[in-house]
């Protein structure tokens, strides 16, 4: 049997939509992460969407590769392709593993590393996970294989650090970052690279230091015009064997010697919204569900402390219901919000694995392809309901032509601008939610920015990916 929407015997004391699955998702508990998205489509500094947590967001499976088929490359893909958000794109690329440990970053064709480079496992971008130079020869290359402007290349500093160069597109004079050591602790530091005025194609070369190591974190590609720039920018900094709560490598909560602390990295990336799914390895560990939600408390206040947005995703298939119940109340007592991705996922992982489901791999534990998808479709079309910025206001007319309403739409505009837009629909549609959607598309048109983000009007976006309840998932065509 699939799961319910929401625990049965729990007080749901905020509103519960169960058309995108969602819980607590309002202008105040996402008043920061709108107002980043109206900053990003006006023209300013993308909105930085982070996806936190363990090896169901990694892409663990090689039957689903990092970074292609990963639920937040799903989100990824599906808020771009909806027209309404703006252009959305990968963020930060941090350096975790993929598919095969031995391998790392084999799974992501972009990257050609020198066997001299090795990853230090410190669970996703909150412990320091990056790629360190073992001896001082051997280059790291990235090569995005689309049009950018520029790179930014994260890496930590610390009393080992020497001064790595880069070069960009295969040139031969490699130029120096000259930051040192100069940190007794391990401390964020941020290069931006330009590449070229226009968006070009590009690559990275990222050389060791001639002594001492660096650290490289993660990789940004990205451009920076005015007429090219992101509105979204996706980063997933999961990474598999992640936990909420305990002294653990894989904490998100706590710093180990020689690690750097989960909210200097939060500080330093500064997420406007981040998305948290993490859990069951601290069931697996033995951990009570009061130490979970303490943890997972702690995590997201360090969110919201520097600046951002809070949503839990709780996990499909977790072997126990219970130990996520608490979500819910800790999502009311801080202000956060919660999306339940799987309550159509079968409550054990072999029916979850079995059809007509195939949501689970074949290591009978982590998502497949599929259950990727649907992971990132139950999380895109909540966040393209909640983020979608209205216009202002506005009137329609419609006149009949044919066999198709004409649709004039007068929209007010941010700035009290007032501007005229026209769609066709089909009559037969009728005069439901469906034949309204080209008059608010028109209105979109007028005022796509919606700047003022506090007086935009708010309504449940169309959701063109939901799969039927209880039926598989068809993998995502891009």
């Amino acid at each position: 049997m699939a799961t319910v929407d929401h625990p049965a015997g729990i007080v749901l004391k905020s509103a519960y939509d169960p058309r995108t699955r969602s819980y607590n998702l309002n202008q105040s508990t996402l008043a920061k992460a709108r107002a980043a998205h109206a900053r990003g489509l006006n023209g300013g500094k993308p909105m930085q969407l982070h996806f936190l947590g363990h090896s169901y967001m990694t892409g663990f499976q090689s039957a689903a590769p990092y970074p292609t088929n990963t639920s937040p490359a799903q989100v990824t893909r599906l808020l771009d392709a909806s027209g309404r958000m703006g252009k959305v794109a990968e963020g930060h690329r941090v350096l975790s593993y993929g598919s095969t440990l031995g391998a790392r970053l084999s799974d992501d064709t972009r990257f050609t590393l020198a066997p001299e480079w090795t990853y230090i496992s410190g669970h996703g971008y909150a412990l320091s996970s990056v790629y360190r130079n073992t001896a001082n020869t051997g280059d790291l290359t990235f090569a995005p294989g689309v049009p950018i402007t520029h790179f930014e290349v994260v890496y930590l500093a610390s009393t080992v650090t020497g001064a790595w160069s880069f070069s960009t597109n295969g040139g031969a004079g490699f130029a120096s970052t000259s930051i040192t050591a100069t940190n007794p602790t391990i401390a964020y530091f941020s290069r931006v690279i330009s590449v070229s005025a226009e968006p070009a194609v590009a690559s990275l070369i990222i050389r060791p230091p001639a002594s001492g190591h660096v650290m490289i974190q993660s990789i940004r590609a990205y451009t920076d015009t005015a007429t090219s720039k992101n509105a979204i920018e996706v980063t997933n900094g999961a990474v598999s064997g992640s936990t909420a709560a305990g002294a653990t490598v894989g904490s998100w909560t706590h710093s180990l010697n020689g690690y750097a602390s989960t909210a200097q990295a939060i500080t330093f990336y500064k997420p406007d919204l981040a998305c948290i799914m993490l859990g069951t390895n601290d069931r697996n560990a033995g951990r009570t569900e009061t130490e979970y939600i303490n943890a997972m408390r702690t995590l997201a206040q360090q969110v919201q402390t520097a600046g951002g947005d809070v949503i839990f995703l709780r996990e499909p298939t977790p072997t126990e219901q219970g130990f996520t119940d608490g979500l819910y109340g800790l999502a009311d007592e801080i202000g956060a919000g919660l999306i339940e991705v799987g309550p159509d996922w079968p409550s054990t992982y072999a029916n979850a694995k079995a059809e007509p489901y195939g949501y689970i791999g074949t290591d009978s534990s982590h998502p497949s392809p599929r259950g990727h998808t649907a992971i990132g479709r139950t999380v895109a079309n909540a966040l393209l309901a909640a983020l979608w910025a209205r216009p202002l206001g506005g009137v329609g007319l419609v006149l009949g032509v044919g066999g198709f309403a004409l649709l004039i739409a007068v929209a007010v505009a941010a700035g009290a601008a007032v501007c005229v837009a026209v769609a066709l629909a089909p009559v037969a549609l009728g005069f439901n939610e469906q034949a309204n959607e080209p008059r608010l598309q028109a209105l979109d048109r007028c005022n796509p920015h919606a700047a003022s983000i506090g007086r935009a009007t708010w309504r449940l976006a169309p959701d063109p990916w939901q799969a039927p309840r209880q039926t598989p998932v068809p993998g995502w065509r891009s």
